[in-house]
């Protein structure tokens, strides 16, 4: 607000992400039951950082690759930074083995997702925006380092 007020613009990031409690509710009790049953293969919640940490943790936690296309994404978004770093609650990046994934669409109907991407057997990091281009493209080895590296000493 007193942003506001000194240049007289509204200050990007006042809005605070609502929660839909029953909503969330109903995908977590779904989700539940699919790792219950070993559908799932790995589950990481979208929180801080956004869609772009847990899709980083979830490729480095596993060592796999990842290619994924924000066209693909949920929902609407005017930036790509905007899809990649929102921290909306109730977001999961969810993996899940090619044999499984009739099993877990039909488990979780009546919720919103998408498949937008998929893990890789080598060690390259990819995103592309709405329009097919990439807009990451590193490989996890680098990005491991460089988490690794914010730590070393402590």
């Amino acid at each position: 607000m007193f942003v506001e007020q000194q240049i007289g613009k509204r200050f990007i990031g006042n809005n605070v992400p609502k929660v839909g409690a029953e909503k969330n509710r109903t995908l977590y009790s779904a989700l539940s039951s699919c790792i219950e049953e070993g559908i799932v293969a790995s589950s990481q919640s979208i929180h801080r950082g956004g869609l772009i940490v847990a899709l980083s943790k979830t490729a480095m936690g596993g060592m796999l690759g990842m290619d994924v296309s924000l066209e693909r994404l949920s929902g609407s978004y005017s930036r790509d930074d905007f899809a990649l770093y929102s921290e909306s609650q109730g977001r999961l990046v969810v993996t899940v083995a090619p044999q499984f994934k009739k099993i877990f669409e039909e488990r979780m109907q009546g919720n919103i997702f998408s498949q937008i991407g998929t893990t890789i057997g080598d060690d390259h990091f990819i995103i592309k925006n709405k329009d097919g281009k990439d807009i990451v493209n590193t490989n996890l080895n680098l990005m491991l380092e460089s988490y690794k590296s914010t730590f070393r000493g402590y």
